[in-house]
């Protein structure tokens, strides 16, 4: 592994456990699109993937019906169940550790970026952040254009000496296009195992958010 200065998170399942006002939101929205026939299982891979792919795969839509779909989530998860959410134990000793290591930290998100700057301000993680980015409004955004955008925010030409933390293929991809270092945690909501983060571009793969600090740590 590099030695890193700059260290890019994902937020839902990586920083903050979101899946409480996802999942009621998800709920929302389907009852507002009057889709009743999938499973609770079904519902609950919602959480984590970007939503016009989770309407695509499992509601069958197209692009630009999954874009509206994407658009009346995203009313409702901020009118009524955005800050139902709660920050990952050890977290925040995590942040504190990298602030005082001088370690430039940014979160990198698929989530609506307007959602992604109030949570994190509510929940008192945007204070350590140089940089918040998540899905544009259009949706035309992928993980690697969103992590581009923080790493120039961030004034970081080195690629080496950046990693991003993350919970999913997403990230991972993300990570290996924009090429970063990708770390995997699987307490979040996307991968079940470790062995799912081997089969992926990766420098570390943890369990748990004390695994996470610890790796940090010894690499920067």
């Amino acid at each position: 592994m590099n030695k890193y200065n700059c260290v890019l998170f994902d937020l839902d399942g990586t920083l903050m456990d979101t899946t409480p006002g996802v999942l009621a939101s998800v709920h929302d929205m389907l009852d507002e699109l009057k889709i009743s026939s999938l499973s609770d299982e079904t519902i609950r891979a919602f959480v984590g993937p970007p939503m016009k792919d989770s309407l695509m795969k499992h509601c069958g839509f197209n692009a630009a019906d999954a874009q509206s779909g994407v658009v009346l989530f995203r009313k409702i998860y901020m009118e009524r169940h955005l800050l139902n959410a709660t920050v990952y134990d050890g977290i925040f000793e995590l942040l504190d550790a990298l602030l005082d290591k001088g370690v430039s930290m940014a979160v990198a998100s698929n989530k609506g970026h307007a959602h992604v700057v109030k949570i994190l301000e509510h929940c008192g993680i945007a204070k350590y952040c140089k940089c918040i980015k998540g899905a544009n409004p259009e949706n035309t955004m992928d993980k690697s254009d969103i992590v581009n955008y923080c790493m120039e925010k961030l004034g970081i030409k080195n690629l080496s000496q950046a990693v991003l933390v993350g919970d999913s293929e997403y990230d991972a991809i993300g990570a290996s296009t924009s090429g970063i270092d990708f770390i995997g945690v699987t307490y979040g909501f996307g991968f079940r195992d470790t062995a799912e983060i081997q089969l992926l571009d990766h420098v570390g793969a943890v369990a748990t958010v004390k695994e996470l600090h610890k790796l940090l740590i010894k690499h920067l």
